[in-house]
C-alpha cells in the first residue's frame, strides 16, 4: 500500500500532525495515540522484514557455497525485494519522525 498510494499516507500524516498541535486537549491525545500506534506498527513490520532479509542472506550464502546453485537467482531476487522493503520502511520512518 505504501508504494501504491503514498498520497494516502501523506494525507493521514498531515491530519495527525495538525491534530497534535491544536489547543483542544482530546485531539492532541488522539493524535498522540494514532502516532504511537503507527510508529509501533511500522517498527514491527521493519523487524519482520529485517529478519526475513537476514534469513534470505544466510540462505543465499549457503546456496552459493553449495555445488547445486539452481536457486541462487531466485534467492537473489528475494533478497533484492527484502532490501527494497527495508529501504522503503527506513525512508518512511525518517521522513515521518526525523523532522
Amino acid at each position: 500500500m505504501l508504494d501504491a498510494e503514498p498520497s494516502v499516507l501523506h494525507k493521514i500524516q498531515q491530519w495527525v500532525f495538525s491534530l497534535s498541535s491544536t489547543n483542544f486537549r482530546p485531539f492532541r491525545h488522539t493524535a498522540t495515540v494514532i502516532s504511537l500506534g503507527f510508529i509501533t506498527t511500522v517498527c514491527d513490520i521493519y523487524a519482520k522484514a529485517k529478519k526475513a532479509h537476514d534469513n534470505s542472506t544466510v540462505l543465499l550464502e549457503k546456496e552459493k557455497k553449495s555445488k547445486k546453485s539452481s536457486r541462487t537467482k531466485e534467492l537473489e531476487r528475494i533478497l533484492g525485494d527484502h532490501q527494497k522493503q527495508l529501504k522503503t520502511l527506513t525512508e518512511l520512518m525518517e521522513s515521518t519522525y526525523d523532522r
